[in-house]
């Protein structure tokens, strides 16, 4: 019995839930970073 056979729903979760995290990463990132480089000049 082979584990790749089988979807591990916990690995698929944690795998969308990582890629939701970078794309608000992503989202958030550059913003803050003008909003700091906008308060410190």
């Amino acid at each position: 019995m082979r584990a790749s056979s089988r979807q591990n729903p916990l690995a698929t979760l944690s795998c969308t839930f990582r890629v939701k995290f970078t794309h608000i990463q992503l989202l958030t990132l550059p913003p803050f970073t003008i909003f700091l480089f906008i308060i410190f000049h």
